[in-house]
């Protein structure tokens, strides 16, 4: 098993780190590569780890390689997910002159949001609570369904922009191609 992570993950690795020199500009910063790369990287190793662990459930070798490397890339997509990609982010459209107020003003935009959308959950939990539609015990379940549906649904969502931006290019990039035809064989014939 061993030699399939030895295999695969180097080579996981060097798919993201082509991919990102292929697409990123030569503008972008380090902090900002390498963030995307290793969000990358914790994304794309899934890919090496279902194989692993389906063939380590197979024989019934029920060792803590697997489970390490589950709980690693679990982890690190958490926080790069909800702390450490929001704060770059808030960190590059802020205004401020100094990193340090660049920082501040990342910390407080975030913290803004978070304490928003907790505050909402909060308030629509409490609600249901006092409704009577769920009991304490079903506030894990919840949690997990309102996680599972948040990444359908923005999976969704960026889906169809993704497939409706494509096919407006191709259309455009087509109409340009007839048009383009049409000028080099039918337009001359009638001149």
């Amino acid at each position: 098993m061993w030699v399939f992570y030895l295999i695969s993950l180097p080579l996981t690795l060097g798919m993201v780190i082509l991919t990102l020199k292929y697409f990123a500009g030569p503008e972008v910063p380090r902090y900002v590569f390498l963030t995307v790369g290793y969000t990358w990287f914790c994304s794309i190793s899934i890919i090496s780890l279902v194989p692993a662990d389906i063939w380590t459930t197979m024989i019934g070798q029920f060792n803590g390689g697997i489970s390490f490397f589950w709980s690693w890339s679990y982890w690190s997509t958490f926080l790069l997910t909800w702390l450490v990609v929001p704060l770059i982010q808030g960190y590059e459209d802020a205004g401020d002159f100094t990193v340090k107020e660049r920082l501040k003003t990342s910390l407080h935009v975030n913290l803004v949001f978070y304490l928003i959308v907790g505050s909402i959950d909060l308030f629509g939990l409490i609600l249901l609570i006092v409704m009577d539609k769920i009991g304490i015990r079903d506030i894990l379940a919840l949690a997990m369904a309102g996680s599972n549906t948040f990444g359908l649904v923005t999976g969704a969502f960026l889906l169809g922009f993704g497939l409706v931006k494509f096919q407006r290019a191709f259309g455009e990039m087509l109409t340009g191609l007839l048009v383009k035809r049409f000028c080099h064989t039918k337009l001359p014939k009638w001149l």
